[in-house]
């Protein structure tokens, strides 16, 4: 595969994100987390090497300022449901173009262009098989589509099982790209200390954190 990966991110409305942090962080403070998570994962990715396009989904207007002020596309969700949208923007970003397409998801505070560079690689390499990111609880936190390839997506508490079991009906591989910045992801109020900890962290997010 020679032609370039785009990225689709689905982002959530940023005012009513992390909702499961609400026993330590304010709804200002939330919402300030969801938006130092989403730059700092389009930053990264768009840092990769054979990233050709970065899409922000979502059907919040402040997302779409978002993607404006960071030079990347927006696309409004267009059906009901994360797994659904994600297939419809998916058609749409491949029409007239199959292009390899990997789904990333924001919420991911030591994310680095290392880690987004495996995912792209990993694509690349291997043109008959599903790319997949494993993160905390049996989830899912990037899932790579190389062209022509398609799975009915699976994300949602324990996807990763999922996503290997609709692959393997489908025939195909799974190529699972393990780091610990696709692993740690920033959920429930436990996350918190691990992801302080870690020298990876944005540092716009630990300044969110380390606020409270």
């Amino acid at each position: 595969m020679t032609a370039g990966v785009t990225v689709l991110i689905p982002v959530k409305n940023l005012a009513l994100a992390k909702s499961r942090l609400a026993e330590v962080l304010p709804p200002v403070g939330r919402e300030a987390l969801a938006r130092a998570l989403v730059r700092h994962v389009v930053a990264r990715a768009r840092a990769a090497g054979g990233v050709a396009r970065v899409v922000l989904l979502s059907d919040d207007e402040a997302v779409a300022r978002e993607a404006v002020a960071l030079d990347v596309e927006h696309q409004p969700e267009a059906a009901p449901g994360l797994n659904a949208s994600l297939e419809a923007a998916i058609a749409s970003l491949r029409a007239g173009a199959d292009a390899g397409v990997l789904v990333l998801f924001a919420d991911l505070p030591t994310l680095t262009t290392s880690d987004v560079q495996s995912l792209v690689d990993t694509l690349r390499a291997w043109p008959d098989a599903l790319t997949l990111a494993p993160s905390e609880r049996g989830g899912t936190s990037a899932v790579g589509l190389p062209p022509g390839v398609a799975v009915p997506l699976q994300f949602g508490a324990g996807s990763r099982t999922r996503f290997e079991r609709a692959a393997a009906e489908l025939g195909l591989r799974v190529v699972t790209v393990d780091r610990p910045g696709l692993f740690q992801d920033l959920d429930e109020p436990d996350d918190i200390p691990a992801v302080l900890a870690s020298p990876a962290c944005a540092p716009h997010v630990r300044a969110v954190l380390t606020r409270t």
